[in-house]
């Protein structure tokens, strides 16, 4: 292999050299056969497959985004099949386990010793094909594999063979039984290439090509030939001004006010790490090697900034509730960067709108015109509250709705021989006791969760620390955070001005922010719409269009219960929650405002009904206030009695005290109750 310049040095001038010149020419010949070879059988994904060659020069791994269809494992195979070296695929599934990927020792009885069974990671290519199927901690056994290129089991550390890369694929466009990556997975992936379909003209290609015997790849290079241009990406030079040019566009993602773009503030809450501004140069490296080039232009970083930096960025909550992408940053402030060598500064913001081409596509339906700004920041301290009060009050994990397979441990039992899972047999229990054990799992299945949320013109109402409208959205922010686990999904019915208005279930924070903007910005009710959908109706519509089987949330004052009902006669939506009771887990959450259970005596007042706009002037005596509060809690008792006779758990919220305790303390007491149902139902034989 021919030498090439030196790495990034002291400043100086850049040795003169024509654009194009091939420093490496054997290199660049190989690495274009090997691109040439690939285009044989994939069609209309040029730039997918010249990334991943990259990320293979660079010594990185790839993560491939798109629909389905459009040859993400089978450009993968033929690259793994053309570069030479083992391959070996690893299908992720929901009950994947992390032994499953990269080994585990296995007690033998006869030895009475422990053998160590590497596993499929051994090798030079790992496809793992659509990783978000498997859950994070399934993800996160690659964490040590991608990083280190190795791997601990039993206190032993295995080296990886040389080259290893890991190339994972992952469909976004599907919500159930899917776990999105964390930061810190997706940090590990040198690039993030998204995938789209193919044009007009490729797919009459494609056609044409896969109507008769489809096309095979031939193997071009081999491991070794692969480590020496990996030495050879190595040596390409890298300017010091090209390397300056780096690391504050790396910078500028962190310190945005420092570098000309401020308005950056309030959409990335956590910048790209220094892995984006060793990976940048990497992939540099390797573009400027594969275009017959021994140095690194401008352009090269340009066109690499998007596959190597957007992934690596955390949003803020106004840019998750308002539909933003990480890829819409990097595209929107990158070209306000001059290049290397012109000022070395950026250009400073000129007057123009945020979004020059339009406001980004929106996932979710936008804030209506005049949203209140100040709502952002109320729903940023709700966030705040929820997360870091209630989850700090309860900790632990909860229990599968159902029993079934999954890939979170449990307790061990004894082996029972005809029934179990010889594949669940515990090899450290079983040699301790020297009886067989098997280790339970818990119920890893996808739960959906629907909220019905009462809007109504009552729930405008409050006089103590808050409305009932804000503890509802509070309530509802807080079951989601609760319930919610990766891949769950939650929906709303909300009954708003007579008609009940449905929003579909998505997963992830992003939906949950778009869901509490949407539900905090919803206009108030005006008291025309008095004879709207009644609760029952609302409760039976809920039952009709969500038949699938999980979590069901109702949210109301339950204001519908006639006063003064009695205790033991149905509530108007009785009938329609045992229903749904029957079927689904229900909570009510019955949201109360203390003014609703007692009055002042401060004499003549006007009383207006909230539902139909009707006043009437009422003195407050003592005896209007016994009669008031007799009737209050005659309606409180009817509502309990409902519910209790459904078999749905009750949670009260009020609007002069502190909700967030609450139900912290609804939700232990609730955790204890199916921990002592637990223990003592039996083990359903399998």
């Amino acid at each position: 292999m021919a030498e090439s310049a030196p790495a990034p040095g002291p400043e100086g001038e850049q040795p003169a050299r024509p654009d194009g010149a091939e420093a490496a020419g054997e290199p660049t010949r190989l690495l274009r056969a090997a691109l040439q070879e690939v285009s044989t059988v994939i069609v209309g994904q040029d730039q997918m497959v010249e990334r991943t060659l990259i990320a293979l020069i660079a010594k990185g791994h790839c993560l491939l985004e798109g629909v389905p269809g459009i040859a993400k494992t089978l450009a993968v195979s033929t690259l793994a099949k053309v570069t030479g070296g083992s391959f070996t695929r690893l299908q992720f599934t929901p009950d994947l386990v992390p032994s499953d990927i990269v080994g585990t020792r296995i007690y033998h009885p006869s030895t009475e010793q422990f053998d160590v069974e590497l596993g499929p990671v051994f090798t030079n290519f790992v496809l793992a094909d659509e990783i978000n199927r498997a859950p994070a901690k399934v993800q996160s056994s690659l964490l040590e594999v991608m990083a280190e290129k190795q791997v601990s089991i039993g206190g032993t550390t295995y080296p990886l063979p040389d080259p290893f890369v890991v190339i994972a694929t992952q469909n976004p466009v599907e919500s159930e039984g899917v776990y999105p990556l964390p930061e810190a997975q997706r940090d590990r992936f040198l690039m993030k290439v998204e995938m789209t379909h193919p044009r007009a003209h490729e797919e009459m290609e494609i056609l044409r090509r896969m109507s008769a015997t489809p096309p095979e790849a031939h193997q071009i290079l081999d491991p070794v030939t692969l480590l020496e241009l990996q030495g050879d990406a190595e040596r390409v030079h890298v300017h010091q001004l090209i390397a300056d040019y780096v690391v504050r566009l790396v910078m500028a993602t962190r310190e945005p006010e420092n570098y000309g773009l401020p308005e950056l503030r309030r959409i990335l809450e956590i910048g790209a790490s220094p892995r984006a501004t060793l990976g940048l140069v990497a992939c540099a490296r390797s573009l400027a090697l594969i275009r017959g080039r021994d140095y690194v232009l401008p352009d090269d970083v340009r066109v690499l900034a998007r596959d190597v930096m957007a992934h690596r960025l955390v949003l803020t909550f106004d840019a998750l509730a308002d539909g933003t992408t990480t890829a819409q940053v990097v595209d929107r402030y990158w070209p306000r960067y001059r290049r290397p060598g012109s000022s070395g500064t950026i250009r400073p913001p000129a007057a123009r709108p945020p979004w020059p081409h339009g406001r980004p596509a929106m996932a979710h339906p936008a804030p209506r015109p005049g949203f209140d700004p100040r709502l952002h920041a109320a729903l940023r301290r709700l966030d705040l509250r929820v997360v870091r009060r209630l989850e700090g009050m309860l900790h632990g994990e909860h229990l599968g709705l159902w029993l079934g397979p999954g890939s979170e441990s449990a307790e061990a039992r004894v082996y029972q021989p005809g029934e179990d899972d010889v594949r669940l047999m515990d090899w450290a229990v079983t040699a301790r006791t020297t009886t067989p054990h098997v280790r339970d799992l818990v119920a890893d299945r996808e739960l959906e969760s629907w909220s019905l949320v009462d809007m109504s013109a009552s729930m405008d109402f409050g006089t103590g620390h808050q409305e009932k409208r804000e503890v509802a959205l509070g309530a509802l922010a807080a079951v989601n955070v609760l319930t919610q686990r990766v891949g769950d999904r939650f929906g709303a019915h909300f009954l708003h001005r007579g008609q009940i208005r449905r929003w579909p279930a998505r997963s992830g924070k992003a939906a949950l922010l778009a869901l509490l903007s949407t539900v905090a910005s919803a206009p108030r009710g005006d008291g025309r719409n008095g004879a709207g959908v009644s609760l029952g109706e609302g409760l039976a519509d809920l039952a009709r269009t969500r038949p699938r089987r999980g979590l069901r949330v109702i949210i109301s004052d339950f204001l519908d219960t006639p006063p003064g009902a009695d205790a033991q006669a149905p509530a108007p939506w009785e009938p329609a929650l045992r229903q749904l009771s029957l079927r689904h887990q229900v909570l009510a959450v019955e949201v109360v405002d203390p003014r609703e259970l007692d009055l002042p005596g401060i004499g003549l007042v006007t009383m207006q009904d909230p539902e139909t706009g009707r006043s009437r002037e009422v003195r407050l005596t003592k005896k209007v206030q016994q009669r008031y509060r007799e009737a209050a809690q005659a309606q409180r008792a009817a509502v309990r009695g409902g519910l209790r006779r459904c078999g749905v758990p009750h949670l009260v919220l009020r609007t002069d005290r502190d909700w967030i305790v609450d139900m912290a303390r609804f939700v232990v007491e609730q955790r204890r109750t199916a921990h002592r149902l637990a223990r003592h139902t039996p083990v359903v034989p399998r």
